[in-house]
């Protein structure tokens, strides 16, 4: 973390103007090369307590290129090993299913240790994939499961699949 000013407030909170935030380490044949990635803003806040960043203005940017522009983003500080919550939607488009929207998200409960991934694909219909990861020390078996609702129902008939519902289930195993 760098800025041009840093001012704390409070014992918790660290208001850096202009700062640019990274976990990259500077590449040592050239300390003066762009990082891989870092987040420019021009106010970054990092609240110590709730372990988050928030910056105002962001720019990202890869090997010092800018790639996107968000008026406001957050992310967990680098003391944070896994955050649960919504990830950056994720958009797409192909000739067969149209164009997609996907939200993603993160859990970190020990208890139900899922990812569930909903998406929106006009006109093939909503797509709910999830995945449960195998249980700590090997106990259990990674599987995913998906099931899909067939928003327009003449969109694929005469193909497999030309049904409302459609559902499956992956799962993988060893045998002793």
């Amino acid at each position: 973390m760098a800025a041009t000013r840093a001012d704390r407030s409070s014992g918790n909170y660290t208001v850096f103007e202009n700062g640019v935030y990274t976990a990259c380490a500077p590449c040592k044949d050239d300390p003066k090369k762009p990082p891989l990635w870092q987040v420019k803003g021009a106010r970054i806040i990092h609240d110590q307590n709730e372990k988050m960043l928030y910056f105002e203005n962001a720019q990202l940017e890869f090997f010092g290129v800018p790639m996107a522009y968000m008026p406001y983003f957050s992310t967990p500080d680098p003391t944070v090993k896994r955050k649960t919550g919504f990830l950056m939607p994720a958009f797409s488009q192909n000739s067969t299913y149209g164009y997609g929207v996907e939200v993603r998200s993160t859990g970190r409960s020990l208890r139900l240790r899922c990812n569930v991934q909903p998406a929106l694909h006009e006109p093939a219909g909503r797509l709910v994939p999830g995945r449960i990861p195998p249980a700590p020390a090997g106990r259990g078996l990674p599987n995913s499961r998906l099931r899909i609702d067939q928003l327009d129902r003449g969109a694929f008939t005469g193909q497999p699949g030309d049904r409302q519902f459609r559902g499956g289930v992956e799962t993988k195993g060893q045998s002793r």
